[in-house]
């Protein structure tokens, strides 16, 4: 009983897990960070997707930081293009 009341004012675990996304991307209106931090109050399995989100996404963003670049010339991806069409024949 609890737990549907919950999941109807707070939205339930397969739609807090967009909300994480979004938030992590830097895309969410104030009423869905409420939502969110309501939820995750709540529930430790989205509080623990959450934090692993945001352990993922530092990590990207640490070894963005010390790569370099990579870039193609025209014919490695003309080369790409034709295996892949070779590929999707059989």
């Amino acid at each position: 009983m609890f737990s549907r009341i919950i999941h109807y004012f707070i939205l339930p675990c397969s739609e807090i897990s967009l909300l994480i996304e979004k938030k992590a991307a830097g895309k969410i209106s104030f009423f869905e960070k409420v939502r969110l931090f309501s939820h995750l109050r709540v529930c430790r399995l989205c509080e623990m997707y959450h934090e692993k989100v945001i352990f993922l996404d530092k990590s990207l963003q640490n070894t963005e930081i010390g790569e370099k670049k990579v870039t193609f010339d025209d014919s490695e991806i003309q080369l790409f293009k034709n295996k892949m069409k070779e590929n999707i024949k059989k």
